[in-house]
């Protein structure tokens, strides 16, 4: 018992240098720490997975999923291993004087630059249009801009509709409201995804089975020769059954 409080204690004052100290570290390191610190405080990833768009959200649920399984004792312990591993001011030991190289200060890039257990999600600048509309799910604005005769099939710069986007978020009411208005179901972006391709891989059952019923072309396929159905899991495809 003395030792299970022990490893706690090494590893809220790893997790407490880690936040106190401005440490430059890359991304996939800084999404490591994450995904530990949530593995062994949380357990298990217990959020849905962020659209596909949502780049920050969903690197951050890959790096938590990606420890699936593992005890919090574990996790804690690679946690702690992980601080130490770094040479940057703490060990078990207690803490020591640290003094990043210029070489390190140039790796602080990217999703955040201190906080690395914690990674607060970058704001996004969304645009007002109904691109804009779509992603902050305002199915209100989005309404009053359709009703201007905005055409809802218009593309974004990277080809993608808004219901594209819709499908992608698993935003059901705005998906709904998209066909209603006229949205075409079987337009595809410039990878030739579908929104069932986006629904399907972003895991929005509801939304992939309202596009399902709606009646979607479902043997379409994208730019890998795939599927909507081949790019999802097997679960899901069994769910939509």
């Amino acid at each position: 018992m003395d030792e299970i409080c022990q490893d706690d204690q090494w590893f809220e004052q790893a997790f407490t240098y880690m936040n106190k100290h401005d440490i430059p570290l890359p991304n996939d390191k800084k999404l490591h720490f994450y995904g530990l610190f949530k593995q062994a405080t949380i357990g298990d990833v217990n959020i849905e997975k962020p659209g596909l768009f949502e780049f920050v959200l969903r690197a951050k649920y890959d790096a938590w999923n990606s420890f699936k399984g593992l005890g919090f004792r574990d996790a804690r312990n690679l946690y702690i291993e992980a601080v130490e591993a770094l040479n940057a001011g703490w060990s078990r030991q207690g803490e020591y004087e640290y003094i990043p190289s210029p070489e390190e200060l140039k790796k602080g890039d990217g999703l955040s630059n201190n906080a690395v257990s914690t990674m607060a999600v970058e704001e996004t600048i969304v645009s007002d249009d109904i691109f804009g509309y779509t992603r902050e799910n305002n199915l209100e604005k989005l309404i009053s801009a359709v009703e201007e005769k905005v055409d809802v099939n218009s593309k974004d710069e990277d080809g993608y509709t808004a219901l594209h986007l819709a499908a992608d978020r698993g935003y059901l009411d705005i998906v709904t409201f998209l066909i209603d208005s006229g949205a075409d179901l079987n337009i595809r972006t410039n990878d030739d995804e579908s929104a069932l391709h986006l629904a399907c891989i972003s895991e929005q059952l509801e939304v992939a089975k309202l596009l399902i019923s709606r009646g979607i072309d479902t043997t379409l396929v994208d730019a890998e020769g795939l599927t909507a159905f081949e790019q999802a899991d097997d679960t899901f495809v069994k769910g939509l059954k």
